[in-house]
């Protein structure tokens, strides 16, 4: 069941301008793309939450689109003040220009911050989002004196092929910006193309987590196989090769036996990928990056449990705004409950569901201070499905009622 989250205009108001709702937004639309989900019933909670409820409704259509700022070569020897001021406000002006259209809902990542996603819903009447961007593309040359590359991606139905829409948008920039319809060609012409087939997607995760390079080695070549059969194979095996990537770049981000550095890095080789000249290259490229993803989950699976306790707490402060139980982040990593459990209140101090109560209360405290929603839509937004349950919680860990806590803070300012 999904819990419709009734933000009042004021309230949402005073989220935006405290930066907390836009934050919030940006960081989940981000983490659609780039990890694992808890389910879809799960994401579709969170969406309404943040006030996303048009992208939670079944058969929706929305497609992704990029702008990237180009800084030439001179600008390599600017002071790093320089570029982060102008990466900054590239970021403002696509922001601001987003939130003029209703349905279009900007992010972007630490890793890459010259780039800006867009994730744009299709809606009756709407201009062309490519007739956006350009105009958006205009602004920003005209205001930093820059240029910036586009590029825009296939329409998709359904909140299940959000990453395949989103691989098509990152194949369509880092192939010199050929917008794709449907599909791409080095003439710039439409292409029919399908998705990995759901069960050898499963089946390449699978093998990623076993791990089993054998079994990852034969389902590779298998997906390769099958973009000969597709117009344009090469365009139609660098699209599965996106695509693993986000597999990838998702695996990394549950364990991080080694940090981040290992999912950062797989998130930048979208660029190699796009490269490639032949299926042949491209194969290599990804058994080596496959390698290193199996690498990672198999230090973290037999560490001892430390390393994996640590990496569901990262899952855990990542994901707490999300209907989390015990048993849908085992289900995650794919464990039992039991082991799980032991695991974690073995390495952490405390139960999974404890810090989950821990993580939400911490973050409620942080909203009391900063904005003034009411205490059911504050509830709701970290994660608590009950204003009783949230405020006896927040007792518990503060010592004080939620009222007593921002009455206190408004005192001390």
């Amino acid at each position: 069941m999904i819990r419709i989250m009734n933000i009042t205009d004021a309230e949402r108001a005073e989220m935006e301008k405290s930066g907390q709702l836009r934050m919030l937004r940006e960081s989940f639309l981000l983490q659609l793309v780039s990890e694992a989900w808890c389910s879809q019933e799960a994401v579709k909670d969170r969406l309404c939450q943040l006030k996303l409820t048009p992208l939670a409704k079944e058969g929706v259509k929305l497609r992704y689109a990029a702008v990237q700022l180009e800084l030439p070569g001179d600008c390599n020897g600017l002071r790093s003040g320089m570029q982060v001021r102008l990466q900054t406000e590239f970021q403002n002006l696509c922001r601001e220009s987003a939130d003029s259209h209703k349905h279009v809902y900007p992010f972007c990542d630490a890793v890459s911050p010259r780039l800006m996603h867009f994730l744009i819903l299709s809606k009756e009447g709407m201009d062309k989002p490519d007739r956006w961007i350009t105009e958006l593309q205009h602004h920003i040359e005209n205001v930093l004196k820059l240029r910036s590359t586009a590029a825009e991606g296939v329409e998709v139905k359904g909140l299940k092929r959000m990453k395949r829409a989103f691989a098509c948008c990152m194949l369509s920039l880092y192939r010199n910006a050929v917008p794709i319809r449907g599909g791409m060609a080095e003439n710039g012409a439409s292409l029919k193309l399908s998705g990995i087939p759901a069960e050898l997607e499963r089946s390449l995760v699978r093998s990623l987590e076993a791990p089993d390079p054998s079994v990852f080695r034969r389902k590779l070549d298998e997906l390769m196989a099958l973009s000969e059969k597709e117009a344009g194979p090469l365009d139609a095996a660098l699209y599965h090769a996106m695509q693993l990537l986000l597999n990838f770049t998702a695996i990394s981000a549950k364990y991080e036996y080694g940090g981040s550095a290992l999912s950062k890095y797989l998130w930048n080789s979208r660029t190699s990928l796009a490269a490639c000249t032949s299926r042949t290259e491209l194969t290599s490229q990804l058994l080596k990056l496959g390698e290193l993803v199996m690498e990672e989950a198999e230090q973290a699976r037999h560490s001892g449990g430390r390393h994996f306790a640590e990496a569901v707490r990262k899952y855990i402060d990542r994901n707490y705004g999300c209907e989390l139980s015990l048993s849908s982040v085992a289900a995650v990593y794919g464990v039992d409950e039991a082991g799980l459990s032991r695991q974690f209140k073995q390495h952490v101090g405390v139960s999974p569901g404890d810090y989950i109560t821990r993580i939400r209360m911490a973050k409620a405290e942080q909203l009391l201070q900063e904005c003034a929603l009411k205490l059911h839509s504050l509830s709701a937004l970290v994660g608590c499905s009950s204003i009783s349950h949230f405020v006896s919680s927040f007792k518990k860990y503060s010592g004080k009622s939620p009222k007593a806590y921002r009455q206190q803070v408004l005192k001390n300012r």
